[in-house]
């Protein structure tokens, strides 16, 4: 009873300081009034050098409590939010609030509504450096990614007890050598373990939910191994190597393949025979067998169809080459009824999903549409004509009937109409098409075609009447010509001219009756104009759509934070603006004098708080010092004079030390250094004489000895010679030699691009996994190629004579090498891998 009292007082306090001075937030958190409000913030306090802001529910129950950097501008450092049980459902740890430095810690609520901890997030310098998904414990079964520039690039995954069970490397490739797991989520358990090698996918192991492997792979046999949820083996299948490949094929036995979703249940069956497919089985989601397919030599010869309950209900069979008999498809989101003669389709029913009710019926050269309750929806004639021939399938799929006059529908798996589209004389005269948002309401866009060119697109609000009607200029490509926009009530409210760009127009958010912007033009010239940003607030877990701009060029214009706070603005005197104008799209933000630049600039990052470019403006043009940050820390300075760049540009590392200045005159670079991320070029009386790169692997030097010739170098970061050439014009031109050991390997020597004589390595194309690069050598009229794998294995040799190739068409060398340009260019060479 004491400690019933005590929480009831502590309840009352609460509520009894919420009356004096505190703010009131409706369900999105906008300032409201008491009455209106769902929470409600009581006054800030200082708390040692920070300010503690504590948020509550209406009923008094603690929402959020955190400690900020300010106290009249909320920046939190730390803090946690809570459900109305009073169970953490978000948390932050940051050093600092604008550049996120530190980790941030979400939890799912349970039914109970405790929570538990589930996903971690750790920023550096604003960017995410780590991802981990467990299951309240962060040292049980997890799963790890790492990010560099906000890319993941390592995935390390973690069985029961916290135990590595592996680890992959991500690229733009894909995922290299390594295992990648997939995880059951609440109790988190292991899904799929996935071996990949030079990027391919070797073999997947599933597992049921209940932990026992689905499957094994027995890699010194190359069998597969299958199992139900209990262990108990249901079959195996032996695969082999295509000759000369990496890739397996099945041979002998049988696989099988299980459904997506859980609990796993036995989707198809394929039987195999000296490597020959002989037989398709497939089954309902109750396990029972729906078809079988025979195969003769790997090709389809007659497929057998059975209702739910086991029973054959339909043979089809290829006679003379011809399809002739029914086939029954009872899976899927679109059951099918189809029956053939003489390989054209006769009659064909297809069924709204899991009933048994008819979507379409196709008999004599017309189809037939109903909806759910059985009511006809409308009808469609169409010219019926033979199959696509497939050597992999043998019914129904690929018939394919010609619309000529009606109307033709499309419905979603859902059993919901998607699609509505006109025909008359075989061409499209109209198309609607539904989408339905959130399952239950419906947006709705209509096309008109006039000689199946768009002439009009008109779009409804959910649910309601005409939005907006879009015209398109005659024989062109969806080219607008003018519109006409509506209210909810089929008011007009606005159009729009596109030729004169004069009007007002009205632009939504996608699938949304939110206005995204509304503009008033007169002949291109911006009158008015309103523009709106969609906000996902964290806090509710909702969107909201924040007016960010309202311009009028002949009183004021006005800008808004993402939260809806005024950020800065400007009067119009002759329709020039005086004062601050900032555009959220780009982040800028700059003052204005009578319509011209004057004053300070600035340029903010993505969060709209970080300053990431400073300066100042005069007479419309750039003047004195721009400053650039990155992360919040200075990254170079400028300096301008009437627009053009003067005097010394100063680079600084992370830490903010001067590592290099370049003087400018009249806007060109004349003396000094750039040091800019991993490149150092060096200037001197206006040219360019020395330019350094520098990667993790090594370092190019390349030497400017005119405008148009350079002599470029490549050293290991141990400063051993890897590769030099010259270039002419951007072109090779001259000796390109590779070295090993820091002697010459090989050399070649290149005419304006071309391979004249000697031998180069170059990359191979991307396009094909296995291959690294080659070996090109040209010695008078023959060319001789060598491809290697990332191993230095070889691939493929051959010798050719390109003299003989006459037609400029038969570019032979290119063609050899994948690559349609003719020249050799810096950026194909290869540098072999060096000893250690």
């Amino acid at each position: 009873m004491k400690l019933f009292l005590t929480t009831i007082s502590i309840f009352l306090f609460t509520i009894s300081s919420a009356q004096k001075d505190s703010l009131w937030f409706d369900k999105n958190w906008k300032e409201t009034t008491k009455k209106n409000a769902h929470f409600y913030r009581i006054p800030v306090q200082k708390e040692g050098k920070l300010y503690r802001v504590k948020d509550f529910y209406i009923n008094g129950t603690l929402q959020m409590s955190g400690l900020s950097k300010y106290k009249d501008s909320i920046s939190l450092l730390q803090a946690i939010w809570y459900n109305e049980a009073g169970y953490p459902l978000n948390e932050i740890n940051y050093k600092d609030a604008a550049l996120r430095n530190g980790k941030r810690i979400y939890y799912i609520q349970n039914e109970d509504l405790t929570t538990t901890a589930t996903e971690e997030l750790v920023y550096k310098e604003g960017e995410i450096a780590k991802l981990m998904r467990f299951d309240g414990d962060r040292k049980g079964i997890r799963y790890e990614e790492y990010y560099k520039n906000n890319a993941n690039y390592k995935e390390i995954y973690y069985g029961e007890n916290g135990k590595k069970i592996g680890e992959s490397v991500y690229d733009d490739k894909g995922y290299s050598d390594g295992k990648k797991v997939t995880y059951y989520y609440r109790p988190m358990r292991i899904k799929s373990i996935t071996e990949y090698k030079d990027f391919r996918p070797v073999f997947t192991q599933y597992f049921y939910s209940n932990g026992i492997a689905r499957n094994h792979f027995n890699k010194n046999t190359l069998t597969e191994t299958f199992y139900n949820d209990q262990g108990n083996q249901l079959g195996t299948i032996q695969f082999r190597y295509k000759e000369d490949s990496t890739y397996k094929t099945p041979y002998e036995g049988k696989d099988y393949l299980f459904t997506y979703s859980t609990p796993f249940t036995i989707k198809q069956t394929k039987t195999y025979k000296k490597g020959y497919l002989t037989h398709i089985e497939e089954f309902n989601k109750q396990g029972k067998l729906i078809k079988e397919t025979e195969y003769t030599n790997g090709i389809p010869t007659k497929v057998t169809s059975y209702n739910n309950q086991g029973k054959q209900i339909g043979i089809l069979e290829k006679i003379n080459d011809k399809l002739e008999g029914r086939t029954i498809e009872t899976s899927g989101a679109e059951k099918k009824d189809i029956t053939y003669k003489n390989g054209i389709v006769q009659e064909a029913l297809t069924y709204y999903a899991d009933t048994t009710v008819i979507f379409s019926h196709l008999k004599n050269s017309e189809i037939t549409y109903f909806d759910l309750s059985g009511k006809e929806l409308g009808k469609l004639k169409v010219k019926l004509k033979a199959g696509y021939y497939n050597p992999g399938i043998l019914e129904a799929d690929y018939y394919s009937p010609t619309p000529i006059e009606g109307v033709l529908f499309k419905k979603n798996y859902k059993n919901k109409i998607t699609d509505k589209k006109h025909f008359s004389n075989e061409k499209l005269t109209e198309e609607t098409t539904y989408t339905y948002i959130e399952s239950t309401n419906i947006y709705k866009e209509t096309r008109l075609y006039q000689d199946r060119d768009l002439s009009k697109t008109i779009t409804y609000y959910i649910d309601g009447g005409k939005k907006t009607e879009i015209t398109y200029k005659p024989n062109s490509y969806k080219k607008k010509e003018t519109a006409t926009f509506y209210d909810k009530t089929g008011k007009t409210i606005g159009s729009f001219n596109y030729s004169t760009k004069t009007g007002t127009e009205y632009v939504y958010f996608y699938e949304s009756d939110q206005v995204k912007s509304i503009t008033e033009f007169n002949n291109d010239k911006l009158i008015k104009s309103k523009r709106y940003q969609k906000v996902y607030n964290r806090d509710t877990r909702a969107y909201n759509y924040i007016l960010r701009e309202n311009i009028d060029i002949n009183s004021s214009a006005k800008f808004y934070s993402p939260k809806g706070v005024l950020i800065a603005q400007a009067t119009y005197t002759n329709q020039k603006p005086t004062g601050t104008l900032y555009d959220f799209k780009s982040r800028e933000e700059m003052n204005f004098i009578n319509g011209v630049k004057e004053g300070t600039y600035r340029k903010f990052r993505y969060d709209e708080e970080t300053l990431q470019e400073k300066g100042q403006y005069a007479n419309d043009k750039k003047q004195g010092t721009f400053t650039y940050y990155k992360n919040g820390k200075i990254e170079k300075e400028e300096n301008y004079k009437n627009g053009k760049e003067d005097g010394y540009a100063i680079y600084y590392d992370k830490n903010g030390k001067e590592i290099s200045r370049l003087l400018y005159k009249n806007g060109n670079p004349f003396e000094g250094k750039i040091v800019f991320y991993d490149r150092e070029k060096i200037y001197k009386d206006g040219a360019l004489i020395k330019e350094t790169r520098t990667t993790t692997k090594n370092k190019t030097i390349t030497l400017y000895t005119s405008e148009d010739k350079t002599s470029t170098s490549i050293y290991d970061l141990q400063g051993n010679t890897l590769l030099t050439y010259n270039e002419v014009d951007h072109r090779l031109h001259g000796k390109v030699i590779q070295y090993k050991n820091n002697k010459p390997l090989d050399t070649a020597v290149f005419s304006e691009g071309k391979l004249t004589h000697g031998t180069v390595w170059i990359k191979a194309d991307s396009r094909y996994r296995s291959e690294a690069y080659s070996q090109l050598s040209r010695e008078n009229n023959s060319v001789r190629i060598k491809t290697y794998n990332k191993n230095g294995e070889l691939l493929f040799k051959g010798e050719i004579n390109p003299s003989l190739y006459k037609d400029y068409g038969e570019r032979i060398i290119s063609y050899k090498l994948n690559n349609s340009r003719t020249s050799i260019y810096r950026n194909d060479l290869f540098i072999l891998e060096q000893p250690d």
